[in-house]
């Protein structure tokens, strides 16, 4: 997943991650950053599970477990899609999107040495 990203991409990547551990959200899987910033900064919603699995190549039982965490942290919410009733969409909340303005910020920061 990763070692997909392109080149300028890292460290976009390296600094969210930084900001994510003095945010105090060093709890969060690897996985569930990914999601974190995928929904971020692909602001195109509605994203179900099966679509966040596809985009970031994850199966889908390690997108629930992520989106379980991001939950848990009070970033997301999972809501009913208006039209298939099985299916539920992923949205951040207030927290999830203050938290993503800060991962922008930091991912405009000029790299560390």
């Amino acid at each position: 997943m990763v070692e997909n990203l392109p080149a300028e991409n890292t460290m976009i990547l390296q600094n969210s991650i930084d900001a994510l551990f003095h945010s105090g959200m060093h709890r969060l899987t690897l996985r569930a950053v990914a999601v974190l910033l995928l929904l971020c900064y692909n602001a195109e919603p509605p994203w179900t599970m099966a679509s966040l699995s596809v985009k970031l190549g994850i199966p889908q039982g390690a997108t629930s477990y992520a989106l379980d965490r991001l939950a848990a942290e009070g970033l997301l919410r999972r809501v009913p899609h208006p039209s298939d009733g099985r299916v539920r969409l992923a949205l951040l909340t207030q927290s999830g999107r203050g938290l993503c303005r800060k991962l922008v910020t930091a991912s405009k920061a000029p790299e560390r040495a």
